[in-house]
């Protein structure tokens, strides 16, 4: 018994089906992961290593050569690219895109490392083994307080970064622009000098004293008691506290009275955030992998109106990226043009095949998709950018099965017979011919799904879902759409009134004269069949080739190179200006039409973080800054750039800025 003679035999059975799929495509929706691109492996770690005051010369031979011969023997190594500046080095390892499972060759690359840190000279900060590096931070939230210290607003981003992590669907947390604290003791040469006491002694006596070794323990028979020696710097107080014994004298001073004891933070720091033209820490969220962002995104918004309420007036918490909203965008055009797209099969196939036929073929293509969604959800494929392109190239595909089902049928029960002999005659007629065409079909996009590289894999959900989406149509065309005919078809109304007449119009005698032609001349339409080939292959060379079309988004990225060795401070007056500039001329809120920027951040010494996909981030360098431009539009993103543009040239001829 066929499939098809089953669902009509137990037709009962085969519509509480349809609504289970219904029901459970619903489910499988919601259930269905949302994010913008497709989670995809990055196989690039990135190795920082700094020698503070070395030239470059001096850490290429003293650092980068040592490390890149011990990474060099990993197999799975595809390349590696180094860089050596002043006082830093930085090792990207790239792997073999063949290989998905990282884990241990990371395990492997930290070995080999440590491996080669023994050889290192002193003084050698790290090596630093980011193999996180591909971690997406689609949501950026900037802290800012004019009236507000570093240090407050330090500790109010350590609390935000505590209430994130409480969010099922945030795998990691980081916060931007932050400064490592230190304590600066400032001394007095000559009074150093005057008690006999040099630096280097100094030193020495504090060194030995802001240790932490075990004071062992005391056993009472009943338990072990640890003891934990005292001594070690908790406060500046206690640092002040330090007990200085002056050489060859029998004297003892406190530090506080022959040294100034203060508080601070790096000097000078590795990176800055602004926001808007203010200092700023940014809160950089990551999502778990999998998981649905536009969830996230609501319990962000929720997390921030929240906090808002909490600090003191005063503290400013901007969005500067937030990637939910642009999916939401995303798949709301996609669902708008999903629905025009059945609408018009829909009312095409009415007014072509008439009111019966035409509604039970546009029922294939809802019900298709729906059952994609399970199966998609099955198969963890989540809804992003490719995904929704293979739903929409699927559209035009899904629907010719029907129109071949319910043709046959009705041609059958023109020939007298009854609509169950000829929904069952017909789908056994056609079943492989549908699956071969399916097949064939989704074939077409198979080369992508078995490219072992990183765009296969970023472009593997156009096959799969593609294939998903066919075969459920094979599936429905089998069962649902004979059932249809069987419910709706009647024999008399089998096909319009404008078809049921002889085919002796003068469009079918104009088709069968040029078919009559064709075959005989068989030959000759072959040649011509292959020259009309050759010749659209030779055009494919003067269309311009994109791997993705322009994005036309609101959203401007400013990367800008000072001369070698400039220090931060230089970055940080050159952005500062730049930022004046910009809050001067292009501010949405100072304009007269109210289009311009929107918002921005600066990160000033660094790339900041990868807040999307196909943005990769700057190792940490003085001379360095990017900054993320949010428009109100995409149309004055030219107008921005190319003022931008001309800004940077006539103030600052010595930098290289892209926009």
């Amino acid at each position: 018994m066929s499939i098809t003679e089953y669902a009509l035999k137990n037709n009962r059975v085969t519509l509480f089906a349809l609504v289970l799929v219904l029901v459970g495509a619903l489910s499988a929706f919601f259930d269905l992961s949302r994010s913008a691109d497709p989670q995809i492996t990055i196989r690039v770690a990135r190795i920082v290593t700094l020698l503070p005051g070395a030239s470059p010369e001096r850490v290429e031979k003293l650092i980068t050569d040592k490390i890149e011969k011990k990474l060099q023997e990993i197999p799975e190594l595809d390349f590696i690219s180094s860089e050596s500046k002043v006082g830093t080095s930085i090792i990207i390892v790239a792997i073999k895109e063949k290989y998905f499972d990282l884990r241990p060759i990371w395990d492997q690359l930290r070995r080999k490392v440590d491996q080669a840190v023994h050889t290192l000279p002193p003084g050698v900060i790290g090596p630093q083994v980011n193999d996180e590096f591909g971690d997406v931070f689609g949501i950026i939230v900037a802290i800012s307080g004019k009236d507000f210290s570093y240090a407050e607003i330090k500790d109010i981003a350590d609390e935000v970064r505590d209430e994130f992590l409480s969010i099922e669907e945030v795998a990691k947390v980081d916060i931007l622009g932050a400064q490592e604290e230190r304590f600066f003791i400032e001394y007095d040469n000559a009074r150093l000098a005057e008690i006999g006491l040099s630096p280097a002694q100094l030193a020495q006596i504090l060194k030995s004293r802001n240790i932490i070794d075990p004071g062992g323990s005391i056993s009472t028979g009943m338990e072990r008691i640890s003891i934990e020696p005292s001594g070690n710097y908790e406060t500046i107080e206690d640092l002040g506290d330090t007990i200085i014994g002056i050489p060859g004298k029998k004297q003892l001073v406190y530090l506080r009275d022959i040294t100034t004891i203060r508080a601070g933070y790096v000097d000078p720091a590795v990176s800055r955030m602004h926001v808007n033209g203010e200092v700023a820490l940014g809160i950089a969220v990551s999502m778990v992998r999998g998981e649905n962002i536009l969830q996230l995104g609501e319990k962000s918004r929720a997390l921030v109106a929240r906090i808002r309420g909490v600090y003191p007036i005063g503290v400013e918490f901007n969005i500067v990226a937030f990637e939910p909203e642009k999916v939401e965008e995303m798949l709301n055009e996609f669902f708008l043009s999903l629905g025009q797209a059945i609408l018009a099969v829909a009312v095409i196939a009415l007014f072509a095949l008439g009111l019966r036929n035409g509604f039970i073929v546009s029922t294939l293509m809802p019900m298709a998709i729906l059952l994609g969604f399970i199966v998609m959800n099955l198969f963890d494929i989540g809804l992003h950018k490719i995904s929704m392109a293979a739903l929409m190239i699927s559209l035009g595909l899904l629907v010719d099965n029907a129109v071949v089902m319910v043709e046959s049928i009705v041609v059958l029960t023109r020939q007298g017979k009854t609509t169950v002999k000829a929904a069952i005659e017909s789908a056994n007629e056609l079943k492989i011919p549908l699956l071969t065409s399916s097949l064939t079909t989704s074939a077409a996009f198979l080369p992508q799904f078995l490219s072992e590289s990183t765009s296969g894999e970023f472009t593997a959900a156009l096959f799969q879902v593609v294939t998903i989406t066919l075969l459920c149509s094979f599936l429905l065309t089998l069962t649902m759409i004979p059932l249809l005919c069987v419910i709706f078809l009647k024999t008399k109304d089998a096909m319009p009134r404008s078809l049921s007449d002889s085919y002796s119009n003068g469009f079918y005698r104009g088709y069968r004269g040029g078919l009559i032609f064709v075959l005989k001349h068989r030959f000759l339409t072959l040649f011509a069949l292959i020259s009309i080939f050759l010749v659209s292959m030779q055009g494919f060379s003067i269309l311009p080739k994109a791997f993705f079309p322009q994005a036309m988004v609101p959203l401007i990225t400013v990367e800008i190179d000072l001369p070698v060795g400039a220090p931060i401070e230089r970055t940080e007056a050159m952005v500062s200006d730049l930022e004046a500039y910009m809050l001067k001329t292009w501010k949405a809120k100072n304009r007269e039409d109210g289009r311009g920027i929107d918002s921005w951040a600066s990160f000033i010494g660094s790339g900041g973080t990868r807040y999307t996909l196909n943005w990769t981030p700057e190792a940490p360098t003085p001379e360095y800054a990017s900054m993320m431009i949010n428009t109100t539009d995409s149309e004055i993103v030219p107008q921005v750039v190319a003022g931008m543009n001309d800004f940077i040239f006539q103030h600052y001829p010595d930098v290289t800025a892209v926009v």
